[in-house]
């Protein structure tokens, strides 16, 4: 039986099939910054029909510990980052890169991104890739963020990115999915 956080789930990854769909039109490759166990990904890899999607896919993510003090997940320990690059097998577009962001972003990442999806759950972090990052998503190109309208530990998330886009002329679209949209112009 699925219950409310299950069908919320649904409406999340949704939004990024949805998303993902118009940004494989443009030039760029996609980016997932906060993988996890690569769900983001292969939902959207996986809605074009595995072989269908062409664009190269960059996930990044310490996968083996969180850094982000009182937000553990189950399973984020020694041998996640293995786990996920045997899900990914058979997937050649998928390049995982494990370390800590943005420091990770050095020397492995794309010059062009037309889908970035940032899943941190972390202030300072999804700030600092969106510093590193930002300026090389083409125009029409996506950035979703995933933890944008939650309440709570999430909160101070929505106060900088706000702060961040304000700065540079944009407003990022609050979905009811708890996620925000913009469309790099």
């Amino acid at each position: 039986m699925q219950n409310e956080a299950d069908k919320a789930i649904a409406w999340r990854r949704y939004i990024l099939a949805s998303s993902a769909y118009h940004c494989s039109q443009l030039e760029g490759d996609f980016v997932e910054c906060g993988v996890y166990r690569g769900t983001g990904i292969k939902t959207v890899i996986d809605y074009f029909g595995k072989d269908q999607f062409t664009k190269t896919f960059w996930g990044y993510d310490t996968y083996d510990y969180n850094p982000v003090e009182g937000h553990a997940f189950e399973g984020q320990n020694d041998g996640l980052y293995a786990e996920i690059c045997k899900r990914f097998d058979g997937y050649p577009q998928v390049r995982l890169v494990k370390g800590l962001l943005p420091e990770s972003l050095v020397g492995n990442s794309p010059e062009k991104i037309a889908y970035l999806h940032i899943d941190l759950n972390n202030a300072e972090f999804e700030v600092a890739v969106l510093n590193a990052l930002f300026d090389r998503v083409v125009p029409g190109g996506m950035v979703i963020l995933d933890d944008y309208e939650w309440a709570g530990i999430y909160r101070a998330q929505k106060i900088a990115e706000d702060a961040w886009f304000h700065a540079r002329g944009y407003h990022v679209f609050p979905l009811p999915t708890g996620q925000g949209l913009l469309i790099k112009r």
